[in-house]
C-alpha cells in the first residue's frame, strides 16, 4: 500500500510521487502527490501501520471536494488477505457537493472495483515472479558445479 507503483494502480492515477519522507521512509507526515493527468491531488499520511493500515487526508481545502479521509486496511482472513477502502469526511460537505457525489457514486464504485482487481492481479503476479526468482537463485546457490 505504500509503494507509489501499487498506489498508482489502486487509485487509478497516472502517476504518484512521495514527498516528505520521515527518516528516509514513508510514514506519518509523508505525502503522496497523486496525478490524474496534470491535476494534482495531495494525499497526506495521518495514520500509518505498516502492512495493516494507512489513512490519508486527500485533496485540499481550496478544491470543491475539500479534504477527504481515505482509509485502506489489510486484514488476514482464512482465505488470504482482505483489502478494504473507506472514505470519510464527506458528511461535512455542502448539500450540492454531497448530491454530486451521490450521482457520481456508481461511476466511482465501478472504477474502484476495477482498480482493486488490477491491484490484486499486479500484487499476485509480482509475488509469483519474486517467488520464482528466489527459487531460481536458491537453486543456483546450491548447485555444487557453480562453486
Amino acid at each position: 500500500m505504500a509503494s507509489p507503483v501499487y498506489r498508482n494502480i489502486l487509485i487509478g492515477s497516472t502517476r504518484q510521487e512521495v514527498k516528505d519522507l520521515v527518516g528516509g521512509r514513508v510514514g506519518v507526515g509523508s505525502a503522496y502527490q497523486c496525478y490524474h493527468g496534470d491535476r494534482l491531488t495531495p494525499q497526506r499520511i495521518v495514520e500509518w501501520k505498516p502492512f495493516t493500515k494507512i489513512v490519508t487526508e486527500d485533496g485540499s481545502s481550496d478544491s470543491w471536494m475539500g479534504i477527504t479521509t481515505v482509509i485502506y486496511t489489510l486484514e488476514e482472513t482464512p482465505n488470504g488477505t482482505h483489502l478494504s477502502s473507506d472514505l470519510g469526511g464527506l458528511e461535512d460537505r455542502p448539500p450540492w457537493v454531497r448530491a454530486t457525489l451521490r450521482i457520481m457514486a456508481p461511476i466511482f464504485r465501478r472504477k474502484q472495483t476495477q482498480a482493486l482487481a488490477d491491484f490484486v492481479d499486479t500484487v499476485t503476479r509480482d509475488f509469483e515472479n519474486r517467488h520464482t526468482s528466489f527459487s531460481n537463485e536458491a537453486s543456483e546457490l546450491s548447485d555444487p558445479q557453480r562453486v
